[in-house]
């Protein structure tokens, strides 16, 4: 299960974390491992951070 810790690493490219979240987020699709989002996490990410088409 991911947080919003986590998605907001991944989406903001001038984040400390953003290229180990980034890591993490490919390992993941090319091991195939599921990743989870709670509606929480979700609700908290999008109250301060847009959602990317893309990730840098």
């Amino acid at each position: 299960m991911l947080d919003s810790s986590f998605l907001i690493s991944l989406s903001d490219d001038q984040r400390m974390d953003h290229e180990i979240a980034k890591a993490y987020f490919y390992s993941f699709m090319e091991k195939g491992v599921m990743m989870h989002l709670s509606t929480i996490v979700i609700c908290e990410y999008e109250v301060k951070q847009s959602v990317p088409l893309t990730i840098k």
